[in-house]
C-alpha cells in the first residue's frame, strides 16, 4: 500500500461492513491433530478466492462453514449455549458502530461500496466473535480488504487479517458465565466491541506501517488463553504493557495477554515509538 492511501486512513474512510444481521458467534474448535488446541480460521484456499470472499463479505462465514466439516467441531458451539439470548442482540452494525466509535475513527459506515465515490478510500471489514470452551477468554477475528478506489480491481486491494485475544477471565468456575452475563449481557457486548476496536486498531497501524518487525527472527510466545498456555511462532512487533503484538507465520496481525504478567512499572513502552497506544483488551 503507497504512503498516500496508507495516510488517507488517518482521515475519513468508508467502513464497508455488508447489510446489517445477527454478529457472527462461534465455539473455540479444537483440533486434536494439530500442535495448536485451536485452528486459526483461514477464509478461503488461496488468495484469489479469499479477495472474492472478503469483496462479498462471505470470507468469515466460509471460514466457519469450513471449520465444522467434522463431528467435532459440529460440537464447539454448544459453549454458546447460556449466551444465546446475549448474543441473540448482537448485530453486525451495532457491533461495528461502537468499536469504530471507541477509537474516535472517521470512517463512516456502509452496506456496500459505493462505485460513484472514487475518490473516497473503501475497507471491506468482515468479523467474527469466538467463545473459548473455558468460556474464560473471547477472541475477536477481524478480515479487511482495502480499496484504494472504489470499483477497483481485486488484484489491486490490500487484505489484512487481524485476531485479538482478550486477557484471561479469572472468575470461578460456576461464575464464568455470570461475569459474561452480568446486567443482560453488557459485559459480553462490550467486550465484543473492544476487542473489535483494538483489531481495527492494528488493522490500520498495519496498514499505515506502524507495525514493523522488533526482531530479526521469530521467537516462540508463550501467552494466556483463558486459564491455559499457548504458544505461538511469530515475529514480536510490540510489547505494551502485558500483551504482545506478533505477526504470525501465516500473516496474522495477533494481539495476546502475556503468559508471565510484568510489574506496572516494568511495562514497556510499545518497540515503535509511533505506534497507537493500545491497551489491554
Amino acid at each position: 500500500m503507497d504512503a498516500a492511501a496508507a495516510a488517507r486512513l488517518e482521515g475519513p474512510w468508508v467502513a464497508v461492513v455488508g447489510e446489517n444481521r445477527p454478529f457472527p458467534f462461534l465455539g473455540e474448535y479444537r483440533d486434536n491433530g494439530s500442535t495448536n488446541a485451536y485452528q486459526m480460521l483461514y477464509p478461503a484456499p488461496n488468495m484469489a478466492a479469499f479477495i472474492a470472499g472478503v469483496a462479498t463479505h462471505a470470507a468469515l462465514q466460509s471460514a466457519a462453514n469450513d471449520a465444522r466439516a467434522t463431528a467435532q467441531s459440529r460440537q464447539s458451539d454448544r459453549v454458546l449455549a447460556p449466551y444465546v439470548n446475549a448474543i441473540g442482540k448482537l448485530d453486525t452494525h451495532g457491533v461495528f458502530h461502537e468499536a469504530l466509535r471507541m477509537r474516535q475513527s472517521q470512517a463512516e459506515i456502509s452496506m456496500s461500496a459505493d462505485a460513484t465515490s472514487a475518490s473516497s478510500l473503501q475497507v471491506h471489514l468482515a468479523a467474527h466473535a469466538i467463545m473459548a470452551q473455558s468460556q474464560r477468554a473471547l477472541i475477536v477475528d477481524l478480515v479487511a480488504r482495502i480499496d484504494q478506489m472504489a470499483g477497483q480491481d481485486d488484484e489491486f486491494a490490500f487484505v489484512h487479517k487481524v485476531r485479538v485475544i482478550s486477557d484471561p477471565i479469572l472468575a470461578e468456575d460456576d461464575a464464568v458465565s455470570m461475569y459474561w452475563l452480568e446486567n443482560d449481557g453488557h459485559r459480553l457486548k462490550t467486550t465484543t466491541e473492544n476487542l473489535l476496536a483494538k483489531a481495527i486498531d492494528l488493522f490500520v497501524a498495519d496498514a499505515t506501517r506502524h507495525l514493523a518487525p522488533s526482531t530479526l527472527s521469530q521467537i516462540s510466545a508463550r501467552y494466556r488463553f483463558g486459564n491455559e498456555q499457548r504458544t505461538e511462532r511469530a515475529d514480536l512487533l510490540a510489547e505494551p504493557c502485558g500483551r504482545q503484538i506478533l505477526r504470525t507465520l501465516r500473516g496474522w496481525v495477533l494481539s495476546v495477554p502475556v503468559w508471565q504478567l510484568p510489574e506496572k512499572r516494568a511495562c514497556q513502552a510499545p518497540v515503535q515509538s509511533n505506534l497507537p497506544y493500545l491497551p489491554p483488551a
